[in-house]
C-alpha cells in the first residue's frame, strides 16, 4: 500500500454501514475526462461501484447524476456513467441538472420527494464523501424529506479529469477540505 492509499484510509471519513434495503443507488458524477467525452477515471470508479450495489438490491432504481461544471462538454457526466457501464434500463434516471455537489444535493432531494424514497445509498469519490454526506442529509432535512442518506466510496483512482487540480491526492484533499469549509460557512451543510 502506497502514501495515498494510506492516507485515505486513515484519514478519509468513514462508510456508513450499507442497508439490507434500499430504494435508489446513486451515482455522484465527479468530472469528465479531459476532452470531455467519457468519465473521468474517478467518475468511471463510483460509477462501477454503484452498479455493483445496484445490483445486489432487488427492485431499486439506479441514479446517475451530474452535467459537470463547464457547459460546453461533448456529454453530461451522467451520460458517460450510463455509457461506461454499458446499461440500459428503465430503472436507471439521468440526472442531468446539477453541476456541483450543493445542485447533486438539491436535485437528489427533488427526486426523493417526487418518487416517495426513504433510504438511499449515494456513492461517492473516497475525499468527497463527507462533503456528499452532509450535503445531502442537509438538503433533504431543509426540504422536509424522511429519506436515509447512506454513504459508501468508490475508492476510485486520481487523474484524468478535465479538472487539473483533482488529478493528484494531496491537490483533491486540499480542494475538498476547503470547499467543506465553504459550504459550513454558506451554510449548506
Amino acid at each position: 500500500m502506497g502514501f495515498t492509499e494510506w492516507f485515505e484510509r486513515i484519514f478519509s471519513a468513514k462508510e456508513d454501514p450499507l442497508p439490507r434495503f434500499a430504494d435508489v443507488v446513486v451515482a455522484v458524477g465527479f468530472a469528465l475526462s479531459r476532452d470531455g467525452t467519457k468519465c473521468s477515471t474517478a467518475t468511471l470508479g463510483i460509477a462501477r461501484r454503484a452498479l455493483s450495489e445496484w445490483d445486489k438490491l432487488l427492485d431499486a432504481m439506479l441514479v446517475l447524476q451530474g452535467r459537470g461544471y463547464k457547459r460546453d462538454m461533448p456529454t453530461t457526466e451522467a451520460r458517460a456513467m450510463r455509457e461506461a457501464i454499458g446499461f440500459y434500463s428503465p430503472r436507471i434516471i439521468l440526472e442531468e441538472i446539477s453541476y456541483d455537489t450543493k445542485m447533486n444535493a438539491v436535485e437528489f432531494a427533488r427526486l426523493a420527494k417526487e418518487r416517495g424514497w426513504k433510504t438511499a445509498v449515494v456513492v461517492a469519490q473516497q475525499w468527497h464523501a463527507r462533503r456528499v454526506r452532509l450535503a445531502y442529509r442537509r438538503a433533504l432535512r431543509d426540504a422536509g424529506i424522511d429519506c436515509e442518506v447512506r454513504v459508501i466510496k468508490a475508492w476510485a483512482p486520481y487523474g484524468g479529469t478535465s479538472k487539473w487540480f483533482l488529478n493528484w491526492a494531496p491537490w483533491f484533499w486540499l480542494w475538498d477540505t476547503l470547499s467543506l469549509g465553504y459550504f459550513k460557512l454558506k451554510g449548506w451543510i
